[in-house]
This record gives structure tokens, sequence and C-alpha cells, in this order.
């Protein structure tokens, strides 16, 4: 994958007990992500395997290990804002994490909940901070928020 585009990065897995997954990402680069789109469109059909591009949503369940914090969809929560024909997010953690911490949870959270594809093209801005505003809405609503505002997007 690095022959194609230094940016590639891959995960494998299961995508069901029989079907082996290999999901190619342009880990949230948007300069790569031409490459990922021609990479899995040229990848032969193989019995067993499923070639996906970018990393997908993720049912609810979110849980991670950072900096000895559990990090669970009960200290996520969000503030979803219109900008111009996109979207900017307010993403809130609330426990014990220094930036660097609150930047890593923040965006593979943001990729579990909307996808690698949705979160680098249809956020114009992001910011991480500590804590839960009042005004802050749980985590488990982000997709269908975003999607009711974003209209037509890709998963």
């Amino acid at each position: 994958m690095k022959a194609v585009d230094a940016g590639l990065v891959h995960e494998i897995g299961m995508a069901d007990p029989s079907t082996i997954e290999l999901i190619v990402s342009a880990d949230g680069i948007k300069a790569a992500f031409p490459a990922v789109i021609e990479l899995v469109k040229s990848a032969p059909a193989l019995d067993g395997f499923k070639i996906t591009a970018f990393r997908p949503r993720s049912p609810d369940g979110f849980r991670l290990e950072v900096a000895g914090q559990s990090i669970t969809d009960d200290v996520l929560s969000y503030r979803l804002l219109p900008e111009g024909d996109t979207l900017g997010i307010e993403l809130f953690i609330d426990c014990d994490l220094d930036e660097r911490g609150r930047t890593l949870v923040g965006f593979l959270s943001l990729d579990q909940r909307l996808g690698e594809f949705d979160v680098a093209t249809g956020l114009k801005w992001i910011e991480f901070a500590a804590g839960r505003p009042a005004d802050a809405l749980p985590i488990i609503g982000l997709a269908r928020d975003f999607d009711s505002r974003r209209g037509l997007v890709a998963h």
C-alpha cells in the first residue's frame, strides 16, 4: 500500500465468521482519498474477502482505554454547529486527559460514530474539549443528527 500512496494504512478483521475484511484508510488525510478509492476499485473480488474503502461507522458501545482512563459513550458529548454547507463540531470528553489524549480519543470516537469519509468531508472544523456543557448532546445521537443535517452521505 505504501507503494501506492505513503499515507495509506489498513486494518484487518472479520466482517462475519467467514469473511475477512481489509479496510483501506487514508488515516483521515484528504490528499490520500483518491488513492484509497482507486486501490479499492481495482481490488479483485476474492471469495471470503471484503475490501472496504475508509474506516466505516461502527455500532454503539465505544470503549477505549487511554492513559489509565476508561473512555465510553458515557463521557462523550457534542455540539454540532452549521458552517455554510458543512458542519463544525465540538466534542467534549468528560475525563482527565491532556490535550494529546483528548485529540486521540476525539478522532477515534468520531471515526467510530461517523466513519472516516464523513469526518473528513462533512466537518469543516473539529474542536476537542474537556468537560460536559449543559447544552451538549450525548454522543449516541451524533450519527443521526449529522445525517439529518448533512443529507445524503457516504457511510
